[in-house]
């Protein structure tokens, strides 16, 4: 009789154990489309704009999280949008939000206390939780209130097919745009629906400042057959962008019990580094090169490693040493600068540099 108390005390023990190191995650996409996710393999489809999938074991677990991209010709198809490792701490609930474009995640994680059955406050935990879901959907759609769906291009490609001249597919597009924001990714595909460079060119300008990722306009380029088009968005944009703080979500949530790891947005990726080499090729001059390198990197912040491959799409010493100086202070590892000296063939060259980042280090 001692031997089962003992072992119903020890598994009510375990059980309570572990529950106390669960955790809950709720994965949605910041476009609001439907998605699926999958967690350590295994697949969830519920067909709606948010899944939660709740008692998930604290720790590591790899998520991939699935959307369907809308083509040229206005089909769509499943899309994996990001796949990553997420730490879940035990008695957290998590709220992920994932950007289909940029293929970035952030979450938000807030800790649950140990509840007692006889607290008098036992409930306090989910009248809080459900405070916070109800103020994390309302930031959600204040955010995207006016963002262009995916199932929405869908449609006006629909609207646009049934007209034969470019101006009147511009006008239609332009009137539905109006007072909405977009992603560099749809307007890739409404710029394929325009038969003429310089309507393309046009509306192209003409989107940009309802753009939510600017910073990733340039990839558009590709577009674009006429170099003299491309250098003219170029020109445009760099005119057009300014240099916006970067919008810190704890100034907006300032609880204690609000964890954040966020990526930095300012940060360019090794394969935006990729993208851009591959753009820059299609310019003949180093001045020409320069200047697509420095209006997409204005506002954007590398590393030393990252800026090692940028100089060597430049074929002349000056326009290196033009750019290594340009670039130094937005640079994140930039005690790491020295390194660089060995992409310079001059000692000239080497010295200049030296002494430029001897009087401007912070």
């Amino acid at each position: 009789m001692k031997r089962i108390l003992l072992l119903t005390i020890l598994l009510v023990s375990t059980l309570s154990v572990f529950a106390q190191r669960v955790a809950s995650l709720r994965i949605k996409l910041s476009t609001n489309q439907l998605l699926a996710v999958s967690v350590d393999d295994r697949y969830y489809d519920r067909r709606g704009t948010s899944i939660t999938i709740g008692d998930l074991p604290a720790g590591r677990h790899y998520l991939k999280v699935y959307s369907n991209r809308i083509g040229r010709n206005g089909n769509s198809r499943p899309n994996m949008v990001y796949s990553g490792y997420v730490d879940l701490k035990p008695n957290s609930r998590n709220m992920a939000v994932v950007d289909p474009f940029q293929r970035k995640m952030t979450m938000r994680t807030t800790q649950t206390f140990d509840r007692n059955d006889n607290d008098v406050y036992e409930n306090w935990n989910d009248r809080h939780d459900n405070r916070r879901n109800d103020r994390d959907d309302r930031y959600d759609d204040r955010y995207n209130d006016n963002a262009l769906l995916n199932s929405e291009v869908s449609d006006l490609n629909g609207r646009v097919q049934d007209r034969s001249m470019d101006g009147d597919k511009l006008k239609l597009v332009q009137s539905v745009l109006t007072n909405r924001t977009y992603y560099t990714e749809q307007l890739r595909t409404m710029l394929g629906w325009f038969s003429f460079e310089s309507t393309k060119l046009e509306f192209a300008k003409w989107a940009y400042d309802n753009a939510i990722d600017k910073e990733n306009y340039w990839k558009l380029e590709d577009v674009f057959s006429f170099s003299s088009s491309k250098n003219e968005l170029t020109e445009y944009v760099d005119a057009r962008k300014t240099t916006v703080p970067v919008r810190d979500n704890r100034n907006r949530y300032n609880d204690r019990d609000y964890e954040y790891n966020n990526y930095n947005p300012r940060a360019i990726s090794d394969q935006d580094v990729t993208d851009l080499g591959s753009r820059v090729k299609d310019r003949i001059t180093d001045s020409d090169k320069l200047q697509l390198v420095q209006s997409v990197l204005k506002g954007k912040e590398y590393y030393t490693d990252q800026l090692r491959t940028m100089l060597g799409w430049f074929s002349f010493e000056s326009t290196k040493l033009d750019f290594a100086k340009w670039a130094y202070n937005q640079t994140l590892d930039n005690e790491n600068y020295w390194k660089l000296e060995d992409v310079f063939s001059f000692t000239s060259s080497k010295d200049e540099l030296n002494e430029y980042i001897q009087s401007n280090k912070r």
